[in-house]
């Protein structure tokens, strides 16, 4: 999500259950008028549970 007015978003969460507590976070920026990407993480408190992923996204004009 990019907010509104802006070529770029942070974003950042927060979780627990059962005593583990997680977390996340994501940067999404337009790098074309059209084409936005975003690359994000994530883990928590459990060993080895760390991640990530990038994503891309496009707009098209469908008839």
């Amino acid at each position: 999500m990019i907010v509104p007015d802006s070529t770029a978003s942070v974003s950042m969460n927060a979780s627990t259950y059962r005593g583990e507590q997680g977390f996340a976070g994501t940067v999404t920026a337009r790098v074309a008028p059209k084409l936005y990407l975003s690359e994000g993480f994530a883990g928590s408190t459990a060993r080895d549970s760390t991640g990530g992923r990038v994503g891309l996204a496009f707009g098209l004009m469908v008839w």
